[in-house]
This record gives structure tokens, C-alpha cells and sequence, in this order.
């Protein structure tokens, strides 16, 4: 049993995601169930329901609609992530990557014996990763659009 955890410990994260995902997928349909028990409360006593109360429902958050911000369009609750910042995030994270492997890579059975050849794989994929961040780092910072 002991092996079967050491060989497959990484199994933990898919995993965990999968529960996660399965737990927001819930609490969606809990939050949409609710939505429509109220709506139903509203046409049981003839009344109409506000505005709010109809928009919610139909599955946007009146204080934070993706639809409606700012005039971003469907992605302006992740506009900020959008910037030059992100973008040299990216940067050096596969610039570091794409050394780490490489250094992994070049010394010989450090790690494990014969996972030289795998490291700089890698390593050439963080590179053309980096390459292209870079890049688009690079025309983030020149070319801004700040007009919204």
C-alpha cells in the first residue's frame, strides 16, 4: 500500500481539483435553486420581482455582472489581468523554468540517472515559452490601450 501513495502522490491535485470543481458546481445549483424558489415566493403572491432580483436569477451578479463593467464587455472582471505587469509575470516565470530545467539538464544524473534528455526537453519548451512571453511582454509595454 505504501508504494501505491509513492508512485502516484501526485494523483492528490487532479484529484482535489475534481472535488473542488464538483463542490462549485453545487454550490451554483444551490445559489440558482434558490433564485428560482424566490422568484416562485414573488408569483405565488402576484407581485413583480425587482430588477435586481430578476437579474441575479437569470445568472448575473447585480454588484459584479461580466456582461456590465465598465463597458469591458464579457471578460472586464478579469481586465486586470490583461496589463504589461502580467505579462513580464509570465516572463520571468518561464525564463526561471527554462533555466531550472536547463541546469537540470546539463548536470548529468544529478536528479535521477537517465532523466537528462526529458530535462531538456523541457527546458527547449520553456524557452520558446519564454520567447514568446517576452515578446508579448514587449508589445504590451509599447502598445497600451488605456481608452476604457
Amino acid at each position: 500500500m505504501e508504494h501505491i501513495f509513492f508512485a502516484f502522490w501526485w494523483l492528490i491535485f487532479p484529484i482535489s481539483g475534481f472535488i473542488f470543481g464538483g463542490f462549485g458546481m453545487w454550490l451554483n445549483y444551490r445559489r440558482h435553486r434558490d433564485h428560482m424558489d424566490l422568484l416562485k415566493s414573488y408569483a405565488d403572491k402576484g407581485k413583480e420581482p425587482p430588477p435586481e432580483v430578476l437579474k441575479a436569477a437569470a445568472g448575473g451578479d447585480p454588484m459584479n455582472d461580466p456582461y456590465d463593467y465598465g463597458g469591458y464587455g464579457y471578460y472586464g472582471r478579469r481586465r486586470w489581468r490583461r496589463g504589461a505587469y502580467w505579462e513580464w509575470r509570465r516572463v520571468f516565470l518561464f525564463g526561471a523554468l527554462a533555466a531550472g530545467f536547463g541546469y537540470a539538464g546539463w548536470v548529468d544524473n544529478f536528479f535521477s540517472p537517465g532523466s537528462t534528455h526529458a530535462f531538456q526537453l523541457v527546458s527547449v519548451i520553456m524557452a520558446v515559452m519564454f520567447a514568446g512571453s517576452l515578446m508579448f511582454a514587449i508589445l504590451a509595454s509599447t502598445w497600451r490601450n488605456d481608452s476604457k
